[in-house]
């Protein structure tokens, strides 16, 4: 299992590079990389809310 330092490093990389994305989104690629990344920065977070309950 993943610790909780790496997630949230992890999730600050994800959330970094879907500012900078977002920036520039006027290509189909940049919308597919988008979403990607937003399924990602959700499964991170998912983890973490179940590290800090358990």
């Amino acid at each position: 299992m993943a610790r909780r330092d790496d997630l949230v490093e992890a999730l600050d990389a994800i959330e970094t590079g879907m500012c900078r994305v977002k920036e520039s989104r006027d290509i189909w690629q940049n919308d597919l990389v988008y979403a990607l990344c937003q399924g990602v920065r959700l499964l991170l977070m998912k983890e973490l809310r179940k590290e800090k309950r358990g």
